[in-house]
């Protein structure tokens, strides 16, 4: 055998025997299995019925839970979904994203054993069970947080009973091998609130879990199949409606927060062939406010947009801000915006 040979055979990359479909969703169900049986059957008392896990690039969610999303075309059952968003696989630590997937199946635990707050709403129940399991509910995802409301982060108490359950399946070696390479931002572009997964309720119904800050205005927000995305509701939460009648599965007190007691950080494993995005690939969408009205409209670079509104008399539209900071090359053509009445 030549030399270049043996090179050759030293270098090449070693891949797994197993079909890479198999294994990614192997790999989810392995650390599902184990939450189930490590968290939710010995602390809340409960084993969680079989769901399907998929992967689902959803625009600014790290995941989401869907209630009887699938059904059996020949034999009629239903089971949940658990959604997880692979684009963020490469550059959240592991412990972080497998927090996102514990998240999710306290929502479904809570539908299927408890009694959830209305659509969108993560009532004191939900907050006692998550805490319970070592994850402390946080408006922030930081302590100091708020407990309940609209839109929900976390974060792992430390050596509690995830963080525990998550260093033990770890140590068996699991690991996610198949990750996404070009994320959609780098990691130190991640807010520190978005590191544990906050989270959202869709139609469906669906929990979702916004990756991504909303770069909207305060609008609802229509995703691509079809649902609302809901803003984030700043000081107006209320005590949820249901709260008042749930019937507790066992005692579920809120867990009081470690006071000032921040997250520790874990390391995120070498970029290895991930491509990150640069200013060449990002989105270059640009944000226009008309000088009279002050209407908003997104849109691409170098608009000259005017505005058809009532007393507006065709006021220009002022570029206010984008996705990229460079110069703006006015004059490519003229819009005219028709504000309602």
């Amino acid at each position: 055998m030549e030399e270049t040979d043996v090179m050759e055979k030293a270098v090449a990359p070693v891949i797994s025997t197993r079909a890479p479909t198999q294994q990614t969703y192997d790999e989810l169900q392995e650390a599902f299995d184990h939450f189930n049986e490590t968290l939710f059957l010995p602390i809340l008392g409960h084993l969680l019925p079989m769901c399907i896990i998929t992967l689902q690039r959803e625009r600014r969610t790290f995941g989401y839970y869907s209630d009887e999303r699938f059904v059996n075309r020949g034999e009629g059952g239903v089971v949940d979904e658990i959604a997880m968003n692979p684009s963020y696989f490469s550059i959240r630590p592991i412990e972080h994203t497998l927090s996102t997937l514990a998240h999710e199946m306290c929502h479904q635990y809570q539908r299927h054993f408890g009694n959830p707050g209305r659509r969108g709403y993560h009532n004191r129940e939900w907050s006692g069970m998550m805490g319970r399991l070592g994850l402390i509910s946080s408006s922030t995802g930081q302590p100091g947080g708020r407990r309940v409301g609209e839109r929900m982060s976390h974060y792992a108490a430390p050596d509690g009973p995830f963080e525990q359950s998550c260093a033990e399946l770890l140590t068996r070696n699991f690991r996610l091998s198949w990750i996404d390479r070009y994320p959609p931002v780098s990691p130190d572009e991640l807010p520190s609130n978005m590191f544990a997964g906050d989270d959202d309720v869709l139609p469906a119904p669906v929990m979702l879990s916004p990756g991504l800050p909303d770069d909207s205005d305060d609008v609802a927000e229509e995703g691509e199949d079809g649902y609302t995305l809901l803003p984030a509701d700043g000081d107006d939460i209320d005590d949820g409606g249901d709260d008042q009648n749930f019937q507790l599965v066992g005692p579920c007190p809120i867990t009081p927060a470690p006071a000032m007691v921040m997250p520790k950080p874990h390391p995120i494993a070498p970029l290895t062939g991930i491509v990150l995005p640069t200013a060449a690939n990002k989105s270059n969408r640009f944000k226009y406010r008309c000088s009279g009205c002050g209407s908003q409209v997104w849109g691409k670079r170098g608009l000259r947009i005017l505005c058809g509104g009532d007393g507006c008399k065709n006021k220009p539209f002022d570029v206010i801000g984008g996705d990229e900071d460079h110069d703006i090359d006015i004059g490519m053509f003229t819009k005219t915006v028709s504000t309602p009445p």
